[in-house]
């Protein structure tokens, strides 16, 4: 099984059905998020949180390899 050559093009980066779905996914996220604050659920928002912070690090560290091998 191939991946289609327009996922790695870029094509797909500006679709705007793309952005609506993304924006929509957050929007439903923030609602669990708002709900599970205030069943008093605090530790799943930290892992959450935490989670979120792990993501954007990999990222940084994928787009900057040189500046991640120094911090490592």
């Amino acid at each position: 099984m191939s991946v289609p050559s327009r996922i790695w093009s870029g094509s797909l980066r500006a679709s705007p059905l793309l952005g609506v779905i993304a924006f929509a996914a957050m929007l439903v996220r923030a609602y669990e998020a708002r709900n599970s604050f205030w069943r008093g659920d605090t530790a799943g928002l930290a892992y959450a949180g935490l989670a979120f912070l792990v993501c954007a690090f990999v990222v940084a560290m994928l787009n900057s390899w040189r500046r991640a091998l120094y911090i490592s």
